[in-house]
């Protein structure tokens, strides 16, 4: 299956879509492929990396919460997926 899809790390369910997370990953991304309730693949993204207790889908939309160092507090953050690039690049 390899060289069909990539290595399966977890995947979410919502919205009408499928949301798998592969092992695809650069230094600060990860690579996730997006497939209707069929299967078809509507898009793949590389989106930010954070701990799979700390992220969601919704609206179209990825949410993680960021550990803030700095201030000692967690900061909610979100990426539209619809705007979210193919590339692994940072």
């Amino acid at each position: 299956m390899k060289d069909y899809m990539p290595a399966i790390n977890n995947f979410w369910v919502l919205d009408n879509a499928i949301y798998v997370k592969t092992y695809d990953i650069t230094e600060t991304k990860e690579k996730y492929i997006i497939m209707d309730l069929k299967g078809n693949i509507l898009k793949d993204v590389f989106l930010p990396k954070a701990p799979m207790e700390l992220l969601t889908f919704a609206n179209k939309a990825f949410y993680y919460l960021e550990d803030s160092e700095a201030e000692e507090c967690w900061a909610l953050s979100s990426v539209d997926i619809n705007k979210a690039g193919s590339s692994g690049k940072n």
